[in-house]
């Protein structure tokens, strides 16, 4: 009798346990991102951009759909076997580092190293073969990129445009051309 009624009492935690709607449920999709179009011209070209919110990230609305994206992917993937092994594994192969061979470019040979677990490799140059090594990128040490200054909302496309309509001040006419000193 012992035995069955403990049995009882366990499946019922299971079960219960499993209809749990917690906090700490993992959401059924991921989170939609919110469409919020941004047109610029490059090249003469305009470009919408849905998504460039998103790229201000200490912003309210990207700090909560980052972490709706997170709760979302570590939802799916903790809970997968092995992961804690694949990871050492990982960071062991990753902190070996590594190094390009050179790229001869007139007299300077061009390569990359990345030591241990830097996030970017480093272009180094160096003046000659037996030269003392220059650091050119180091993308791990860049300053912040500055937000673009021509962020326009989007607007309709017109169906046509008349050959004397005007075009937009920011907008460069096709045919300029530079003057060389």
């Amino acid at each position: 009798m012992f035995w069955a009624l403990s049995s009882f009492l366990l499946l019922a935690a299971a079960v219960r346990a499993g209809d749990d709607k917690s906090s700490n449920a993992v959401p059924l999709a991921p989170p939609e991102a919110e469409i919020k179009p941004i047109a610029e011209f490059f090249h003469g070209s305009r470009v919408i951009d849905n998504y460039r919110w998103l790229e201000e990230g200490n912003s309210a609305a990207t700090k909560k759909w980052v972490a709706e994206e997170m709760a979302y992917t570590r939802g799916i993937l903790d809970p997968l076997p092995g992961r804690e092994r694949i990871h050492q594994r990982l960071t062991e192969l990753l902190s070996i580092g590594s190094v390009t061979p050179p790229v001869i470019a007139g007299k300077h040979y061009f390569y990359t190293r990345r030591e241990g677990l830097q996030n970017q490799p480093v272009l180094y140059v160096r003046d000659t073969l037996e030269g003392s090594d220059r650091v050119l990128v180091d993308a791990n040490h860049s300053p912040p990129m500055a937000p673009s200054p021509r962020l326009v909302p989007a607007q309709p496309k017109r169906a046509s445009m008349s050959p004397t309509a005007r075009r937009p001040a920011d907008q460069k006419s096709p045919r300029c051309t530079s003057s060389k000193p």
